[in-house]
């Protein structure tokens, strides 16, 4: 969801400043958002699976119009902190979304924050082989859409601009 949010405010006025344009298309995006099942796997083998409304695998403390999103986060000690956001509804959505400026919001109960050097984001396998399944009496490009690769991300040597070690001075 985060990038369909980024996406939206991109494309938006800046009128009233970068918060209310992000503010703006985070509940826009929200209100037409399906919580989906994911598996998220931990370099170490702690895995996550339930459905979820957004993972976010963050470098960097601050995200699109100031949002704290991960606020214990070190862009230089080789680590992502992982949010996971659970399955969540236009009640946890309304009570929780404006603590998202203070980083607060990870203390709701259907939140959890993770820590890894390598992160692998998908759907289940079952989920994934029912998407191909649906997808295959549509077209090709429905595949795409329903049933991603996964995404990976890691710390190390080629990725060290995404989140280098910190530097022993």
């Amino acid at each position: 969801m985060s990038a369909a949010v980024a996406q939206r405010a991109n494309g938006m006025s800046k009128t009233l400043g970068g918060k209310a344009s992000f503010f703006y298309a985070l509940v826009r995006v929200f209100l037409e958002w399906q919580n989906t099942m994911v598996r998220v796997e931990l370099e170490g083998g702690d895995t996550r699976e339930a459905r979820m409304h957004d993972v976010i695998v963050a470098n960097g403390r601050w995200h699109g119009g100031a949002m704290l999103l991960a606020p214990d986060a070190q862009p230089d000690d080789g680590l992502f902190d992982v949010v996971l956001i659970g399955d969540i509804n236009k009640r946890d959505f309304v009570t929780t979304a404006p603590k998202i400026y203070k980083g607060t919001y990870l203390q709701h109960p259907k939140v959890e924050l993770l820590r890894a050097r390598a992160v692998t984001v998908r759907r289940p396998r079952a989920a994934a082989d029912r998407a191909r399944r649906r997808a295959g009496r549509h077209d090709a490009g429905a595949l795409r859409d329903r049933a991603p690769r996964p995404a990976r991300a890691c710390t190390g040597v080629g990725l060290r601009s995404v989140a280098p070690r910190r530097s022993r001075r």
